[in-house]
């Protein structure tokens, strides 16, 4: 019998969930849990160093089959501080961004609105209080930013 605990709440909403867990050969463990209840996994986490704390997380947040979302802790304090997402199921990274004060919410992205592959919006929560409030965007593709919106400058809420 091990002696690993950990609490995870994987959907966010301050509770801790339900999860499964496995101890792998290498001492790290895999952390999963079905959050729409289909007996299907459709979140899958790591604690490579078995200290209880999930280093990185990936989400099917459509309940697809598919992994959408990657959320990875890279100050090691337990809370998952930057994610990167696809978001039209084509395999490839379509958005990535930063929860830089740990409220669970995504503050900076750069995104590819168009899916060419090259990111053509960013997107800032610069006040942190969950809404986008500053966005530059690169409308016709020639890498340089086309439309600006920010209140601060341009007077628009």
């Amino acid at each position: 019998m091990s002696d690993y605990e950990t609490n995870v709440d994987v959907d966010g909403d301050g509770h801790f969930d339900d999860v499964s867990y496995s101890e792998n050969a290498d001492g790290s463990v895999t952390i999963t849990a079905d959050q729409n209840n289909d007996g299907t996994i459709d979140f899958v986490a790591h604690d490579y160093n078995h200290d209880g704390i999930v280093d990185d997380a990936i989400y099917d947040d459509d309940y697809d089959g598919d992994a959408d979302t990657y959320w990875k802790d890279t100050t090691g304090d337990g809370l998952l501080d930057r994610a990167a997402g696809d978001t039209n199921d084509d395999d490839v990274v379509d958005w990535s961004g930063a929860d830089t004060n740990q409220d669970g919410s995504i503050d900076h992205a750069v995104v590819d609105t168009n899916y060419d592959g090259k990111a053509d919006t960013y997107v800032a929560d610069t006040n942190y209080d969950g809404q986008i409030d500053y966005a530059s965007t690169d409308t016709d593709g020639d890498g340089y930013t086309d439309t600006v919106v920010d209140p601060a400058t341009t007077g628009v809420s």
